[in-house]
């Protein structure tokens, strides 16, 4: 689980002012974040029914996965935006 969080760290550390991130670098932390949060998601039901409940899926971990699939997003919005105003 570490080594997923910590290579979506190092993908972002290395595109900090990118609004969309290259194609192939978006596909890589797509599948690292399902990845990753599905190892989380496993630990998580096997550590549900302890007296502490631990590993816990919260809303951010939704919202992590939107925002890696809008990384690779990017690059057709700025094509239209583009194609917007030249009109």
């Amino acid at each position: 689980m570490l080594e997923g969080s910590a290579h979506c760290d190092q993908i972002l550390t290395n595109h900090p002012n990118d609004f969309a991130l290259p194609e192939a670098v978006a596909d890589d932390l797509i599948a690292t974040a399902f990845i990753y949060l599905s190892t989380w998601y496993d630990v998580c039901l096997h550590f549900k029914d302890a007296d502490v409940p631990l590993f816990g899926l919260t809303a951010k971990a939704h919202l992590l996965l939107h925002c890696c699939l809008l990384s690779r997003l990017g690059h057709s919005s700025h094509k239209i935006a583009r194609a917007s105003l030249s009109l």
